[in-house]
């Protein structure tokens, strides 16, 4: 019988020798896991910060590449019959919303704008510098360092020659007149 006891003792040794074996292994290898996890953590945090930073970057970049689309644009007319419902429309499909526009009597009214688009069909030479030179005047009364684009719009031919502002070009036709005006607006 007492071998039968040294025997049952043995074999109750051994397997608590083997439990804790385990339970040791498997207490490593869960530690093992666990670091292994805070670091995969640690490198996913440090990646989806790294995707926030070149996602703020592309934001960034693309509020510069379409900020000339919130420019303030003037579209002033020698009077209210001059139909310029085509060229605002063209200008609003290629991405433009802030567009006021006014008449030349009505100019005075305005303090600011980063272009200013003019159009008249009038054919009297004398009235069209008389008020080219008003538009002239309210442009550098609202900024006297002629940094504001002017873009004159007219199908008439008009002597320039006499005209003191240094920013400016015609436009003849409905195509010259967006094509000025997506070069001028990113001035």
């Amino acid at each position: 019988m007492v071998s039968n006891l040294n025997f049952f003792a043995w074999v109750l040794y051994l397997s608590i020798l083997a439990l804790i074996i385990i339970a040791g292994y498997k207490n490593w290898n869960l530690n093992k896991l666990q670091k292994e996890l805070k670091t995969r953590i640690a490198e996913i945090e440090k990646s989806y910060e790294q995707k926030i930073k070149d996602l703020e970057h592309y934001e960034r970049e693309m509020k510069s590449l379409t900020a000339f689309q919130e420019k303030k644009i003037l579209f002033v007319t020698e009077n209210k019959e001059l139909d310029i419902k085509n060229e605002i429309d063209d200008i609003k499909n290629i991405g433009f919303k802030n567009i006021k526009t006014l008449t030349l009597n009505d100019l005075g009214q305005l303090r600011e704008c980063d272009l200013l688009i003019y159009h008249f069909d009038n054919e009297k030479e004398d009235i069209v510098k008389e008020n080219i030179n008003k538009v002239v005047d309210f442009l550098l009364k609202i900024d006297g360092s002629k940094r504001i684009p002017l873009l004159i719009y007219t199908k008439n031919y008009v002597d320039d020659k006499d005209l003191n502002y240094r920013n400016y070009i015609f436009a003849r036709m409905p195509l010259t007149l967006i094509g000025h005006f997506n070069t001028l607006i990113r001035l």
